[in-house]
């Protein structure tokens, strides 16, 4: 079984470097709404399952797809961005100054998970738990089917740390991620600290 993790459309938000977490949930600007049709025009394979997340990035992103398919979103709390507490919304460089060069944009890109507890968001251990559990959901109610997922940076990132490729990576936008059967048995079997 493979499924194939998407990373939503741009945002006005990515374009000016804030992270959006969940706290704002953003709609695609037009270069993302052109990013969905050109997704949906370019996708290998077919589906049989498209999962989302509730954000509209995300479900504005499959939408298209989901038409072309004719198949319906199913919606996985689960795979909502994680929260950057109270520096979501602001840039980088704002976030830089806030957290007195503890976190910025360069940090965030050299490892593939954070924790913002201390601003007021997702302790790692929380995403690394919500991740396995929309995997898992996944696994037991789709296994033998082809599964579409759109999803956010944050998430995809946990998918490489759980399952085990720790090599720090940029998340593109409509950037697709495949992960097969072997990979999540991983993530399912990873003990997370509480």
């Amino acid at each position: 079984m493979t499924i194939s993790f998407v990373r939503h459309g741009v945002t006005d938000f990515n374009k000016q470097k804030r992270p959006a977490g969940r706290r704002f949930d953003e709609s695609l600007n037009e270069e993302g709404r052109n990013q969905a049709v050109v997704l949906t025009e370019q996708i290998r394979g077919e589906f049989d399952v498209i999962i989302a997340s509730p954000l509209k990035r995300a479900l504005e992103t499959v939408e298209p797809l989901s038409r072309k398919l004719n198949l319906p979103i199913q919606i996985n709390e689960h795979l909502t961005e994680r929260s950057h507490g109270h520096l979501d919304g602001k840039t980088w460089d704002e976030i830089a100054l806030l957290t007195e060069g503890r976190m910025n944009l360069a940090i965030l890109q050299s490892a593939l998970e954070h924790d913002f507890s201390r601003w007021g968001g997702d302790n790692i251990e929380d995403v690394r738990m919500r991740t396995k559990d929309a995997v898992n959901d996944i696994v037991q109610k789709f296994s033998g089917k082809r599964v579409l997922v759109m999803t956010h940076g944050g998430v995809i990132k946990v998918l490489y740390a759980l399952s085990g490729d720790m090599q720090p990576r940029k998340i593109a936008n409509i950037s697709v991620h495949e992960f097969d059967w072997e990979a999540l048995e991983k993530i399912q079997n990873v003990e997370c600290k509480m």
